[in-house]
């Protein structure tokens, strides 16, 4: 966890070789996302407000945003549906053409 904009950058310029999910709140995103949007590692970001009335219009400028939530239960289920899709994305795949894999007869 971070409150200074700051650590939070240089946090995530750290990670190389994974994939970041990130819950962000209030005007800490507004001030933050700007700066590490476009960084590769950076997957997802979920906005957490208390107050669903003061939710600005800024996280729609920002694709990696997939959504603005109040409570964390929803947050929680769309991280476990992203990190699902995450996996299968990551589970190396080979089509072989029909004719190459048909059995063939040995006997003849």
């Amino acid at each position: 966890m971070f409150s200074d904009p700051d650590q939070c950058v240089g946090h995530l310029q750290t990670i190389e070789e994974e994939k970041v999910f990130l819950i962000i709140s209030g005007a800490f995103g507004e001030n933050i996302v700007p700066h590490i949007h476009d960084m590769p590692q950076l997957d997802t970001i979920f906005g957490f407000y208390n107050n669903m009335d003061e939710h600005p219009d800024w996280p729609k400028k920002w694709p990696k945003v997939k959504g603005i939530y109040s409570s964390i239960q929803p947050i929680c289920k769309s991280l476990e549906d992203i990190a699902r899709e995450c996996n299968h994305k990551a589970v190396p795949m080979r089509f072989v053409p029909n004719k190459i894999i048909a059995p063939t007869n040995s006997s003849q």
